[in-house]
């Protein structure tokens, strides 16, 4: 596996890469604690921002470290950093 790395830049996705991105938001689900805790994996968070307002959001596996968060499947945000990677050019 490839570890993700910040490239400065920008550009404008296509209709069909917005698309691809808004069909991989639409399907995260928050989810409950379920009290498990992985206490050596990396935190993966997401933070989704629009124009009038910013929601953090954390992986399930690492509540523990940080009670109150909002949960999201690890694997529904793993998805969607998949998905915005193929579209880094």
């Amino acid at each position: 596996v490839t570890p993700y790395k910040q490239v400065p830049g920008s550009r404008t996705l296509t209709d069909a890469e917005t698309a691809t991105i808004r069909t991989a938001v639409t399907a995260i689900k928050v989810v409950k604690d379920d009290g498990a805790c992985i206490a050596d994996a990396t935190f993966l968070t997401l933070t989704l921002t629009t124009a009038t307002k910013e929601q953090k959001y954390l992986d399930q596996p690492n509540y523990c470290n940080r009670p109150g968060s909002t949960l999201l499947a690890r694997q529904d945000i793993q998805g969607l950093l998949d998905k915005l990677n193929g579209l880094a050019k």
